[in-house]
């Protein structure tokens, strides 16, 4: 069989007719050939981005309304495909597996299933990879970022190009890690569940669904006990027995492709609980249930804390030096995650540091994970190592545009794409190589940053070249989004003003000790500090957590609850449960949607913070924000600066770059943004760019 790759601009308007025709297996006619995609895109620095025409053995063909793939004439078996539709045979294993060697060495993974993945691969995204049995490429100079050996490290298709996910050294992803067993006992599920590679290593709204239409919502994803939107879901109906029922049984994870995090009201709490509406009937104080996205599960090896809420973050170990001169890590047999920092030490590898803070949580996670989202057995100690070991090994980033082409061109000056993470001087310009080791608190904005070094707010500098963006509208876009991020020359200041955990209302007010002022000129770069990532690099965000002010991490930026400023954009709608809570000490209530990182602290104070995520594969995994909330990248930035909105939060097309909306909908944006002082409204080409721009990362 001859493997072909496909376009991802084609596959993106082909995929509701292809997911018919995959199912429709009679009746196809040769009429429809297809731009085809051999390699990507050889052209150095050319930006042209033009495919090689379609190999004569393979072709697109319809008839009376369905679409085939064939491949030398062979089309595939309804079967086949609702086998790896319905979860019996996982489309991550058998669909982006080692097979581009010369020899296939495991039959069981791949030769049984390529009548499956092959056409599937190219015809059925979101769930196999575009080019996941692509022909064997290598990278050329300032060419695309295609690995050589036919390694698993495909380009997986997204609404405006690829993702990719590299490791150190080019290893293969081992898909017989217990990242992607399901455990026996257990609900079917693995970490691959809600982690895939196609969907950035989280799962995407598009997936979520795809896999329950195709699955009658038999998919393992969908288990009543955090799947759905309460675990009694299904106990009126009997058991859901039609799919419309599972399809409102399972609405949050459809809509918003969100999980159910079930948490009770902490012993030590100092709020009480005023009263719980819940459209799901569930929550109470002994189990509130919060919607949540799955965090990605790569380039976590620079995180600062793990999960939406830190909950799974732990100190580092005894000794632990951000500067990196750490001595040996000992060996406690009552902490074993500290054998695998061991492990690291011993074999020489230099960047351990990086995740010696938070690779005891995941370590602790990774079970936590198993039991609870998986219904599993407790993980042994060298299965929670080699979760651990894969999870760290791995980066993911955008790697192709539509119209940018290829985003990894280091010859060009272009530095995006995964590669560039998955080594140690993860900035890639060569003008950073003085700074390039991450550590935790690294262009920290606030203080912390252990060498005292001061912010940069240039944290993005992937396509700062003009070698690169040439006359290429499509680059020029993203490089104007990256300077707008980064506020280059002060010509986009975001006005920080009432965000939790920096100048919000439970933050020391002005006059009190340590109050930062109530309206602070920064940036996007100001929250979202950490160099070449776009997550916060120290996981405590106000001045006196050094002093002894209590501070647990996470910012609130007023997703959680009805703003009450009347020209701000409110997320908050019926699909979310809402809680009120009342403080003992003086009565002050809130009513929120999902109280965050209180009810991990026990304090008031951290009412609806969250932190803030690795700003990397953006493109793959909508809907955004820890709820799911906004739908696209555009709407996460009309949220922030400014868009025209509906009263039900609904973003409307603007007809003009004043803040004058159409009929029905009025202007709002969370935060006041200037150019060197003086207020604006943000253009439409402003948002297109940095819309562009977080695309690309």
């Amino acid at each position: 069989m001859k493997y072909i790759r496909l376009h991802a601009s084609i596959l993106s308007r082909r995929v509701p007719h292809l997911l018919v025709g995959m199912l429709a297996v009679t009746g196809c006619a040769v009429n429809d050939d297809l731009d085809y995609e051999g390699s990507l895109y050889n052209g150095a620095g050319s930006g042209t981005g033009a495919p090689p025409p379609m190999p004569s053995n393979a072709h697109w063909a319809t008839n009376d309304g369905k679409t085939c793939f064939y491949v030398d004439g062979t089309k595939v078996p309804k079967s086949e495909v609702q086998a790896v539709a319905n979860g019996q045979k996982d489309p991550l294993q058998w669909c982006s597996h080692d097979v581009n060697r010369d020899t296939i060495v495991d039959n069981n993974d791949v030769l049984a299933y390529d009548s499956v993945c092959g056409p599937m691969t190219l015809a059925s995204a979101p769930n196999c990879a575009v080019g996941a049995f692509g022909l064997n490429t290598t990278s050329t100079a300032g060419s695309a970022s295609a690995k050589p050996g036919g390694c698993n490290h495909r380009s997986f298709p997204n609404a405006i190009g690829t993702s990719q996910t590299a490791t150190e050294n080019g290893a293969c992803i081992d898909l017989n890690n217990a990242f992607f067993t399901a455990f026996n006992p257990g609900n079917g599920r693995s970490c691959g569940t809600c982690h895939k590679i196609t969907d950035g290593w989280t799962i995407s709204k598009d997936t979520a669904n795809y896999l329950f239409d195709h699955s009658n919502g038999n998919n393992p994803l969908f288990r009543l006990n955090d799947g759905a939107n309460s675990p009694n879901a299904c106990v009126a109906s009997g058991g859901c027995p039609t799919v419309a029922q599972k399809r409102v049984a399972y609405s949050q994870l459809l809509k918003y492709g969100n999980i159910r995090v079930g948490i009770g009201l902490p012993a030590n709490a100092d709020f009480t609980l005023v009263s719980v509406n819940d459209p799901y009937g569930f929550a109470s104080a002994a189990e509130f249930s919060m919607f949540r996205r799955p965090m990605p599960s790569s380039n976590i090896k620079y995180l600062s804390a793990v999960m939406w809420d830190t909950r799974e973050s732990v100190g580092p170990h005894v000794g632990y030096n951000p500067n990196g001169t750490d001595p040996q890590p000992a060996v406690d047999p009552n902490d074993p995650a500290t054998t695998l920092l061991n492990q690291l030490w011993l074999a020489g590898n230099n960047d351990w540091q990086r995740f010696a803070i938070n690779i005891r949580g995941l370590f602790n996670q990774s079970n936590a994970a198993t039991v609870g989202h998986a219904q599993g057995p407790v993980l042994t100690t060298a299965q929670r190592n080699a979760v651990v070991s894969l999870e760290v090994n791995k980066f993911s980033a955008q790697n192709h545009d539509q119209g940018a082409g290829p985003l990894y061109q280091p010859l060009y000056g272009a530095y995006g794409g995964p590669e560039p993470l998955a080594t140690t001087n993860y900035w890639a310009p060569a003008a950073n190589s003085d700074s390039t080791q991450y550590f935790a608190g690294i262009n920290d904005p606030l203080g912390f940053n252990p060498t005292g070094a001061p912010f940069n707010t240039l944290v993005f500098q992937n396509y700062s070249s003009s070698a690169w963006a040439g006359t290429n509208p499509s680059r020029l876009s993203i490089q104007r989004g990256q300077n707008l991020f980064n506020n280059l020359n002060g010509s986009f200041t975001i006005v920080i003003s009432d965000v939790g955990g920096i100048n919000g209302p439970f933050d020391p007010q002005p006059g009190a000790p340590g109050a930062l002022p109530n309206n602070i000129g920064g940036a996007c770069t100001t929250c979202h500090d950490s160099p070449n990532l776009g997550h916060h690099s120290f996981p405590k965000q106000h001045a006196l957590c050094a002093s002894g002010f209590t501070c647990n991490g996470g910012l609130e930026i007023g997703l959680v609850s009805a703003p009450t400023v009347t020209t701000r954009p409110n997320v908050v709608n019926a699909d979310f449960p809402t809680y009120t809570f009342r403080r003992t000490i003086d009565g002050r209530t809130i009513t929120v949607t999902d109280p965050g990182r209180a009810l991990i602290s026990g304090k008031f104070e951290d009412m609806g913070k969250f932190k803030g995520p690795i700003l990397r594969t953006l493109a793959s995994r909508a809907p955004y924000m820890h709820n799911g909330s906004l739908a696209t990248l555009k709407d996460v930035i009309a949220f922030y600066v400014g868009g025209c909105f509906t009263p039900a939060g609904v973003q409307v097309t603007r007809t003009n770059d004043t803040n004058t909306c159409p009929t029905g909908s009025a202007w709002k944006a969370r935060f006041q943004v200037t150019n060197n002082g003086t207020p604006i409204i943000p253009s439409r080409q402003q948002v297109d760019d940095l819309t562009r721009f977080l695309g690309a990362l």
